[in-house]
């Protein structure tokens, strides 16, 4: 009895070989009508045909002598009552000289009239018969050895045309597959969700394979859940979703478990199929399964890949290229996508610590604050009472009570500035008269140290946009430093300085110094140099971290310079310079001083109509000539006729930004030298930049004290130049 299964798979392997070689349903081809002719021509028969199997028929590839309608459809029917179906089956030569009386096994051959056969088969390199080549004779004919030998030369060249035909799309299908590969080693490498990148290697196998639908599980928590299979029908994918690997059910789970392939080339005949999933396979048609383990680097399973056919089949060279492909990748991106995922758990986690002992460090702030402050009262009324007799005493308590409110402080605000609580309060502002202050206050501990200081500020205003209180809390923390750090009788120096836009602050000592492996992390939290002598010296190692953060709040930068231990330290710390604030001009604005602004005239380019209409009563209000324009190149034309000394010119205009607009300003004769002010929601310094980049002036924002714009246009009735 014969094997159908075995048959079945020879099938399955013979189409799979005429599929990677293009020859089913493939238009003619001279190549092969080349070598049939020959055939025909050199035997001198009837006819001759290069044929391959195709379901219950024989395909003819090329077809010479074939009566109509099988030569044009280039197809013969009952496949089972030809002898190409022997020369294929048998892998062996078929001869027959006279098929007269052998109707039923050769009804075939005999209704197309043909009465003598000889067909060699057609073996590629993996020994796979993929067809026959044969001749034919309407009359009987005894055939020669001679005859066979060459008749198998004319099989060989066939033969070696269809192999070069499988090298051709072999190289096409390799490129297909790399270009997939290096598509989803992309997607892998930027992050794309698993879910997409699994179904994209499934998509990509099931590509490369005709007929093949592929589906990838994964293994968590001892169960193989669905991951990709979009050929396959979601009923199916349904019944092997949560599918456990201890005990095993079905071959998908059996591999995850024994970590190796379970092959059931006939589903049917394959006991490692249960009942319930061979019921399974056939009513979604699979017939041959293939389930594989996905490994990972360390050798521990990931989740399974399985390809299913329609008819049985083992995996062939190609399969088993497909299979290593697809277990490569999914491992990889699994892999990843986990190890992404455990990074993100920890990244939370220590999120939350961080936030946690941000919390915490404020908590303990706050409390700390409370017993000092009964401390310090204490410490005043024992003063009261006791007179002169302790005062050294409480000289004491009372520097330690304010190193350790200046501890606190430091915790209050490494903890605001960590959760982005600390909010600046900019204003234009003098930094050599802030420093000035700054070291007043810290005189008494340097008078204490008998230090010799030495401050050297800039001959003109270093004006900045910046929060006094952050930048005076800056520069003191730096100086606190030196003093602690210099010996008694050592020398500080502060000097101020204009260098490429920025204002510098720098803070010298030839105290202990910092050692080279400390300096490169001494702006970091908690971070104290090194030494006996330091840590003598107390502090928790907050206030240069402070510091850091506060300048780089002010998009400043901050650098710490030293020679080593025993030579001294430098700490500079920049600012950008600002146009210099109204503020600081020397005039004040006064209400009743209105009369002194008759015959000023102040363009108003404004698009918002309220706004303008508002602006323009107030300075009229107080004697100024005004108009207004409420568009960029209305603005222009306007002042080319009104002649104004100021313009108030909002930057967000139509027809023309304000910046367009400053620069045609500047060209005209009619305002080349009005003082131009910028007006707009937007007040960071390098919105202020940009404004002076563009010719203006003067920037001011929206939502500024008007009195900044009166006393701006104030001090220009009076001619007093900008101090910047």
């Amino acid at each position: 009895m014969p094997d159908t299964h075995t048959d079945d798979r020879c099938a399955a392997t013979r189409a799979a070989a005429l599929q990677r070689a293009a020859l089913l349903d493939a238009p003619a081809e001279e190549n092969f009508d080349r070598l049939t002719r020959l055939a025909k021509a050199f035997f001198g028969v009837s006819a001759a045909a290069l044929s391959v199997p195709r379901d219950e028929s024989f395909f003819l590839k090329s077809a010479i002598g074939f009566p109509e309608p099988y030569a044009t459809q280039r197809c013969v029917p009952k496949m089972h009552l030809s002898p190409c179906r022997e020369v294929v089956e048998s892998g062996r030569p078929v001869v027959i000289e006279d098929a007269s009386g052998r109707e039923d096994e050769l009804e075939t051959m005999l209704l197309l009239g043909f009465r003598s056969y000889v067909g060699i088969p057609l073996t590629n390199g993996e020994g796979i018969v993929v067809g026959s080549f044969c001749v034919l004779n309407h009359e009987p004919r005894v055939w020669s050895d001679e005859d066979i030998a060459h008749l198998s030369d004319l099989a060989a060249s066939a033969m070696t045309e269809i192999d070069l035909r499988s090298a051709v799309a072999e190289a096409a299908r390799t490129g297909s597959l790399l270009a997939g590969q290096k598509r989803i080693l992309e997607m892998i490498a930027r992050a794309a969700p698993l879910d997409d990148v699994l179904a994209a290697v499934a998509t990509l196998i099931d590509q490369q394979a005709s007929g093949v639908r592929s589906s990838v599980l994964l293994l968590e928590d001892g169960l193989l859940m669905r991951g990709a299979a979009p050929s396959l029908p979601e009923t199916f994918n349904c019944q092997v979703h949560e599918l456990p690997i201890n005990p095993p059910i079905g071959p998908c789970g059996l591999a995850a478990r024994d970590r190796g392939p379970v092959i059931s080339a006939d589903i049917e005949a394959d006991p490692r199929w249960t009942s319930e999933f061979r019921d399974l396979a056939r009513a979604h048609n699979l017939r041959s399964g293939w389930s594989i383990p996905i490994p990972s680097t360390d050798g521990s399973v990931l989740g399974t890949f399985a390809m299913y056919y329609n008819e049985p089949r083992e995996p062939g060279p190609v399969e088993q290229q497909l299979i290593d492909v697809a277990t490569h990748l999914t491992g990889i991106a699994i892999e990843r996508a986990r190890a992404e995922a455990a990074l993100r758990e920890r990244a939370e986690a220590l999120a939350l610590a961080d936030q946690r002992k941000d919390e915490f460090l404020a908590v303990l702030a706050h409390e700390l604050r409370n017993p000092l402050a009964a401390i310090r009262l204490a410490l005043q009324l024992q003063q009261r009472k006791g007179g002169g007799e302790n005062s050294r005493t409480h000289e004491i308590l009372e520097r330690q009570v304010q190193h350790l409110a200046r501890l606190a402080d430091d915790l209050l605000d490494v903890s605001r500035i960590t959760r982005g609580k600390i909010e600046l309060r900019t204003e234009c502002l003098d930094l050599n008269q802030l420093v000035t202050e700054v070291t007043e206050d810290c005189r008494a501990d340097i008078e204490r140290q008998e230090l010799v200081f030495e401050l050297d500020v800039h001959q003109a205003p270093l004006y900045v946009d910046g929060d006094r209180t952050r930048l005076a809390q800056v520069t003191s923390n730096i100086l606190h430093n030196a003093v602690k750090f210099t010996n008694r009788g050592g020398r500080i120096r502060v000097e101020l300085r204009e260098q490429s836009g920025y204002a510098a602050v720098i803070i010298e000592d030839n105290g202990v110094g910092i050692s080279e492996d400390v300096l490169e992390h001494v702006f970091k939290p908690f971070t104290q140099v090194e030494q006996t002598l330091a840590r003598s010296k107390g502090g928790l190692g907050l206030g240069l971290s402070l510091v850091a953060s506060l300048v780089k709040m002010h998009r400043g930068e901050v650098t710490a310079e030293s020679e080593g231990e025993g030579r001294g330290s430098r700490f500079t710390f920049t600012l950008p310079l600002t146009m210099a604030s109204t503020e600081q001009v020397s005039v004040e604005y006064d209400d009743a001083g209105s009369s002194n602004n008759g015959g000023l005239r102040v363009l108003i380019i404004e698009d918002n109509v309220d706004t303008a209409a508002v602006l323009q009563e107030l300075l009229s209000l107080d004697g100024y000539e005004t108009k207004v324009a409420h568009s960029g190149p209305a603005g222009v034309e306007a002042a080319a006729r009104f002649w104004p000394h100021a313009v108030v010119c909002d930057l967000g205009l139509p027809g023309m930004d304000g910046f367009a607009v400053a620069t045609e300003l500047r060209k005209q004769p009619a305002s080349a030298s009005a003082r131009l002010i910028a007006l707009s929601g937007y007040g960071q310094p390098e919105d202020r930049r940009r404004s002076l980049e563009h010719g203006f002036d003067l920037h001011l924002t929206k939502a500024s004290d008007p009195a900044e714009l009166l006393q701006a246009l104030a001090a220009l009735d009076l001619k007093l130049a900008s101090p910047c």
